[in-house]
């Protein structure tokens, strides 16, 4: 959930560790070059006043610079920390290799070159916005799964009913009755680590596996 804006953000940095929008750019020099990302005074100034939320690939060099989520820069309620963060090198490539396909297959889906994929998973390059829902929609995945935002590839949406809405490639969407404490586990998972994450899918399946052998023993 969206909760802030990368100029509040911006702003919190510069406030609690005494520095100045001079001494960010200074920051961002090294992995600029290294990207070959371009990010004036001015894009930075629009930042911070909020007259412009930056791309994707500035905000990923102003989050390498600043050592901070991408996701918490632009807003969300996650954790600072780029601990637990995944890139999208690391994402488009597993989304890829899953699909059993190469790069030049992936490039020729999206009607690009070979060379732009490779880019990618190297860390070199960042899509275009436009490039990124396209990749979205090939993979059925949300756009915040391939922007690192989140672990859960397919957005869930809660109605007032508190209903959870998660978007399919299927006629109809799927629902899901969720209670509060419901809600809370979701909010618990997704503030973990990805290694915490592995352990609590695996309790969940030993959970499983419980109840189903119970279940049958009970009707033997």
């Amino acid at each position: 959930m969206k909760e802030s804006n990368t100029s509040e953000r911006l702003k919190y940095i510069m406030e609690t560790q005494c520095i100045k929008q001079v001494d960010i750019l200074e920051k961002c020099k090294p992995f600029c070059a290294k990207y070959g990302v371009r990010l004036a005074k001015n894009d930075l100034s629009q930042y911070v006043s909020g007259k412009v939320e930056p791309k994707q690939d500035k905000l990923s060099i102003l989050g390498l610079a600043l050592n901070v989520s991408e996701a918490w820069l632009s807003g969300y309620n996650v954790p600072m920390s780029r601990s637990n963060t995944r890139e999208f090198k690391d994402i488009i490539k597993q989304l890829r290799t899953e699909k059993n396909l190469s790069q030049s297959d992936l490039a020729s889906e999206l009607e690009i070159s070979s060379s732009s994929v490779a880019m990618w998973e190297i860390g070199r390059r960042y899509p275009s916005k436009e490039l990124y829902e396209q990749i979205a929609d090939y993979f059925n995945v949300d756009i915040d799964f391939l922007y690192g935002r989140t672990d859960i590839r397919q957005k869930i949406h809660f109605d007032k009913e508190g209903h959870a809405i998660i978007n399919t490639s299927h006629p109809s969407d799927f629902l899901i009755n969720l209670n509060d404490e419901e809600k809370e586990i979701i909010i618990e998972y997704r503030s973990l680590d990805e290694e915490n994450q592995k352990t609590f899918r695996r309790l969940l399946e030993y959970a499983t596996k419980f109840q189903e052998l119970y279940e049958k023993g009970t009707k033997d």
